[in-house]
C-alpha cells in the first residue's frame, strides 16, 4: 500500500480511496477557532509560514504555479507528524492528508481546513510490480482491501 505521489512506472496500482492535502493550523493563524469543513483557496494560503511534507513539495509547487502564485515554505519535512508538530506549536500552517491532519488534530485546538484544489488530492494505492509474481497471500490481502478490481 502506497499513497500518492509515487513513481508508478513497472507497478500494476488500483486506488482505494482519495482525499484532500488540508491546511492545519492553531486558531490565531486562521483568525478564528474550532474545525471547520470550509475549504480553503491557494490564495489563503498566500503569505502564510507553510509546513509539508517533503513527499508533497512538486504536487504543490505544481499547484502553485498553475494558480500564479509562490510557494515560500516555512518548512519542508521528511514526514506529516513533523509538520503537524510545527503546527501544534503555533509556528506554521502544516500542509498535510485529510486523515492524517484528523486523527492530529483531536483533542487539540488545531483548526483544520480542506483545501479546495482539484490538484491536490492523495490516494491510498495498492501497487505490485508487474514482473514480479504474486503469493497466494498478497493476492488474499489485495482481494480483501479492493476486490476483484485487484485481479
Amino acid at each position: 500500500m502506497l499513497r500518492t505521489p509515487f513513481t508508478d512506472e513497472g507497478l500494476t496500482c488500483h486506488s482505494l480511496t482519495s482525499e484532500p492535502l488540508c491546511a492545519v493550523g492553531l486558531p490565531g493563524l486562521w483568525g478564528k477557532g474550532g474545525f471547520s469543513d470550509e475549504a480553503l483557496t491557494l490564495q489563503a494560503l498566500a503569505g502564510l509560514p507553510l509546513v509539508y511534507y517533503r513527499r508533497f513539495e512538486l504536487l504543490l509547487q505544481g499547484e502553485f504555479r498553475r494558480a500564479g502564485l509562490p510557494l515560500e515554505p516555512f518548512c519542508v519535512v521528511d514526514d506529516a507528524r513533523t509538520a503537524l508538530g510545527w503546527a501544534a506549536a503555533g509556528v506554521a500552517v502544516a500542509l498535510v492528508p485529510q486523515r492524517a491532519a484528523a486523527e492530529f488534530c483531536q483533542g487539540t485546538a488545531l483548526v483544520l481546513h480542506p483545501l479546495d484544489a482539484a490538484g491536490l488530492l492523495t490516494r491510498i494505492t495498492v501497487a505490485s510490480r508487474r514482473s514480479a509474481p504474486q503469493s497466494a497471500a498478497a493476492k488474499a490481502l489485495a482481494a480483501v482491501l479492493c476486490g476483484s478490481t485487484c485481479q
